[in-house]
């Protein structure tokens, strides 16, 4: 049977994301203020912390600043390796394997503290279904290395759809997911970065959907304002409104 993994960006997004994480690490950690200062607070417990889909590492070592060193060990999770990973290897430990192999690369309980920042809509395959139930999959595995009393703290888009919950969400992987050049281009000039690979929003219900299935129960949810559409995107995509950076805290369900 034939594997159907997680797509890998190319060279042009990894540069792209490489300047974007720099740019908004400091404002994504503004987000967690409120978790973060809990931990901080809480006496001289060492936390070992995991940032998934990490990319060059800037929110890590964002992170890194808030702790003492010997009170918290980070690791960055990514498929790809970016020139950041050698020069901050005294202070990061970073591991070039994907997210689907977490269970295998971790054990049960390891971590007090998961970040995933704008990632999982980029644990794409080969159709819009097999990567729905391929993020299900890695919030299960999330689960499983995360301590009992740990956070999964989620910051992603809300994409819902004007038709039906999951409508938007199809239409923009069907898109993004185009291999044709003059198609991909053309989506790539509309500020679509994953032209020909694909992505994977979700809408607010279908969120909440998967981590209810997977284990989770929300400790707290921050909403972005909804940003005002384009027209093409009103017209084309279905789009009943489109929120960014929303963040939620999880806590495992008992038992």
């Amino acid at each position: 049977m034939k594997n159907d993994n997680i797509k890998t960006i190319n060279a042009h997004q990894q540069q792209i994301y490489d300047l974007f994480e720099r740019e908004t690490a400091a404002e994504l950690l503004k987000g967690y203020r409120d978790t973060l200062n809990n931990l901080i607070g809480g006496g001289g417990k060492s936390l070992k912390i995991l940032d998934l889909g990490g990319g060059a590492g800037h929110f890590a070592m964002s992170l890194r600043s808030c702790f003492p060193d010997k009170r918290c060990e980070i690791f960055v999770l990514d498929t790809t390796q970016y020139g950041t990973w050698t020069k901050n290897a005294d202070k990061i430990t970073f591991v070039k394997d994907s997210a689907e192999n977490l269970s295998k690369l971790f054990a049960e309980e390891t971590f007090d503290l998961i970040f995933a920042n704008r990632v999982f809509h980029h644990f794409v395959k080969s159709s819009w279904s097999k990567s729905f139930r391929g993020m299900a999959d890695i919030m299960k595995q999330v689960a499983f290395i995360l301590k009992k009393n740990g956070l999964f703290c989620v910051t992603d888009h809300f994409f819902n759809g004007r038709l039906h919950h999951t409508s938007t969400s199809k239409i923009i992987y069907a898109l993004t997911s185009i291999k044709l050049k003059p198609i991909a281009m053309l989506f790539r000039k509309l500020e679509a970065h994953t032209a020909g690979i694909g992505v994977c929003f979700l809408s607010k219900k279908m969120w909440l959907h998967l981590f209810s299935q997977t284990g989770f129960i929300i400790e707290a949810l921050k909403e972005s304002p909804n940003r005002k559409l384009k027209w093409y995107e009103d017209l084309f995509l279905f789009i009943k409104n489109h929120s960014g950076d929303n963040v939620i805290i999880l806590q495992k369900k008992a038992g």
